[in-house]
């Protein structure tokens, strides 16, 4: 009789245990399936995910077509700065990959490669020049040219403008020529009728 009492002990006892676990599994299979419910909520997908690696998954997949896309569009922007005639370069510091235009393949002497984009390790001067930089705008000399180099800096990436300074203080003394001769073409005449109004005025 004892012996069946120890016995049916020990069976109450490991069943409990089992419920105890069992609970416990349930407990945390729900609170799982919560938060995943809360991810997809949070994360407006509309998909019904059973397990965390298909979120994952599916979060990774996203990941990558919204970077192929930002890809694309730095592309578009570069081939709206070749209309603009602006010497501009985009740096992914991930990526290591710096993306430029025309008018910065021409400016810096770069080779015009397909899609216009180097490693910023392999862009001979410049990328040592450009990677090393400490402030905002610098202006660098490389043989003759006179070189300023605005940096735009983000988290993950860094925008490049270059300026040719000569080239810039060139057209800005046309400019003023331009202006001095416009202004002496408009002058002349005017002297001439306001000395013919004041003899006109004087008889």
């Amino acid at each position: 009789m004892i012996t069946s009492l120890n016995f049916l002990s020990i069976i109450i006892t490991i069943s409990f245990v089992f419920f105890i676990i069992g609970f416990f599994i349930y407990e945390q299979v729900k609170k799982r399936k919560e938060a995943l419910h809360f991810l997809q909520n949070k994360l407006g997908l509309g998909k019904n995910y059973q397990n965390y690696q298909d979120l994952a998954l599916d979060l990774v997949q996203e990941r990558q077509r919204l970077q192929n896309q930002l890809i694309q569009l730095i592309k578009t922007n570069l081939q709206i700065f070749d209309h603009l005639s602006l010497a501009i370069a985009y740096w992914d510091y991930y990526r290591d990959i710096l993306q430029y235009s025309s008018a910065f393949a021409r400016f810096t002497g770069l080779a015009n490669h397909e899609g216009r984009e180097i490693s910023i390790h392999e862009f001979p001067v410049f990328g040592s020049l450009l990677t090393k930089m400490t402030k905002d705008s610098q202006t660098i000399e490389i043989g003759t040219m006179k070189i300023n180099v605005q940096r735009i800096t983000g988290d993950t990436h860094c925008f490049f403008i270059l300026t040719d300074i000569e080239a810039q203080e060139a057209e800005e003394k046309e400019k003023k020529y331009l202006t001095h001769a416009v202004w002496h073409e408009i002058k002349t005449p005017l002297t001439v009728l306001k000395g013919y109004s004041q003899l006109l005025l004087e008889e």
